[in-house]
């Protein structure tokens, strides 16, 4: 189950998922439902602005994105701490990448808008980006027990 040599430990058949992860990784995924799929309906002086849900839908697909690279390449089975500041670390790192991107690719305007105006195109652009975002996240809580890096032992990695 575990292989270790004098320096190095990994494991890689842990099939126990981690709750905190689960707990947060679920309040992420109701948090991106409101945001992927609520209709934008801020509006300044009669025109829908869009730039507020297409900035924090991207920014959380990229929060997912970094999540899951931290969590795969990190040491598995830390304290609640450390799944704390991998997480709302990569989230913040996310909003603000995803949220240039979305704004300087004008996610909202292309794809939020018309999806919400009926272009079918749009909105299949839409759906897979938002199931991007479940595998991202999926991953990301799947990996929090895991690794795939072999790490140097210490007393905190148990083999």
């Amino acid at each position: 189950m575990a292989k270790t040599n004098e320096n190095t430990a990994y494991k890689v058949n842990a099939t126990r998922w981690d709750i905190g992860a689960v707990i947060f990784g679920s309040v992420m995924f109701i948090f991106a439902l409101a945001f992927f799929f609520a209709q934008p309906t801020i509006s300044l002086f009669g025109t829908t602005v869009a730039v507020t849900h297409a900035m924090i839908a991207m920014g959380v697909l990229m929060g997912a994105m970094i999540w899951a690279l931290v969590e795969m390449v990190t040491r598995p089975r830390r304290n609640i701490l450390d799944l704390i500041i991998r997480f709302f670390g990569s989230f913040i790192l996310g909003f603000f990448i995803g949220g240039f991107m979305a704004f300087y690719t004008q996610w909202g305007q292309y794809i939020l808008i018309p999806a919400y105006s009926g272009n079918y195109l749009a909105l299949a652009v839409l759906i897979m980006t938002f199931v991007l975002f479940m595998v991202l996240l999926i991953d990301a809580v799947y990996l929090h027990n895991k690794t795939w890096v072999k790490h140097k032992a210490d007393k905190s990695v148990k083999a």
